[in-house]
């Protein structure tokens, strides 16, 4: 199950999603919010909200090592 909340704890998406099935989801969050929490199973992750935006991906970019 993927689920990504405020930090507070209000539920933005919860659904279930197959690691190897790629997804993109738009989904709205209150103005305020700087950061969202991702849980994947037994995984949690912070996303930074920039402009507007949080971009999340499980996997990591290359970053020219």
């Amino acid at each position: 199950t993927l689920s990504i909340t405020t930090t507070d704890g209000a539920v933005l998406f919860n659904g279930l999603h197959t690691m190897s099935d790629n997804v993109t989801l738009s989904l709205y969050a209150p103005a305020q919010e700087r950061e969202l929490l991702l849980f994947y199973g037994s995984s949690s992750y912070k996303i930074s909200v920039h402009n507007g935006k949080a971009l999340f991906s499980f996997i990591p970019e290359d970053q020219g090592n």
